[in-house]
C-alpha cells in the first residue's frame, strides 16, 4: 500500500499504447517525461512451438525412419521438442500430425509397397512364405512402424514365382 502511495505521488499519468510492441508514456509531476518500449509478450503455445529446422528434420529423417528411430536420432543430436523435451515415438506422431507431415507408412506406401496381406494375395502365398523369402533376402520389406510392422516391394521375378516359391 506505502508503495502505490508513493507512485501516486511521483507519477501524474502513464499511457500505454499495443502494437507490435508496448509503448508506456510516463509523465511525472514535476513534468519530466520518460517513454518506455517493450516488446509483446509471446502466447504461452507461441513459446512451445517445435522449431521450424526440428520439423525439417523430422520430415527428412521419416524418408528413411520410423517415429521411434527419428527420436533417438533427434535425441542423439542434443535436440529438443518446442516444450523443451526429449523426444519418443508419441512425440513425433504428435508433430506430424500439427504439421501434416506424412508418415512412414504413407511414404512408402506411396512408394507402390504392399501389406502382408496384399502382397500375399498378390504372389499367391501364405504369410510364413512370406516371411522367409524376406529374411532370405528375396524380396524387399520396409520397416513402417516402431511395432516391426513392414511393407514389401513387389519383386521384379514375381511373374516367373509359383506358389512353392519356385523361381
Amino acid at each position: 500500500r506505502e508503495k502505490k502511495r508513493m507512485m501516486r505521488l511521483l507519477i501524474d499519468t502513464v499511457t500505454l499504447t499495443k502494437k507490435d510492441q508496448v509503448t508506456a508514456d510516463v509523465l511525472f509531476k514535476g513534468g519530466f517525461q520518460k517513454t518506455l518500449t517493450l516488446p509483446l509478450m509471446k502466447a504461452a503455445w507461441e513459446e512451445w512451438v517445435t522449431p521450424p529446422e526440428v520439423v525439417a528434420e523430422i520430415n527428412k529423417l521419416l524418408d528413411e525412419h520410423t517415429d521411434g528411430e527419428v527420436a533417438a536420432l533427434l535425441n542423439k543430436r542434443g535436440l529438443f521438442s518446442g516444450m523443451k523435451k526429449t523426444f519418443d515415438g508419441r512425440r513425433i506422431g504428435k508433430i506430424r500430425r500439427a504439421y501434416q507431415i506424412k508418415s512412414r507408412y504413407v511414404r512408402v506406401k506411396n512408394a507402390g509397397f504392399l501389406t502382408t496381406q496384399e502382397i500375399c494375395q498378390k504372389l499367391e502365398i501364405d504369410r510364413s512364405t512370406l516371411l522367409r523369402w524376406w529374411k532370405v533376402g528375396k524380396i524387399k520389406g520396409s520397416r513402417v512402424g516402431d511395432g516391426g510392422r513392414r511393407l514389401y516391394e513387389i519383386p521384379d521375378q514375381c511373374n516367373n514365382m509359383n506358389k512353392r516359391g519356385a523361381v
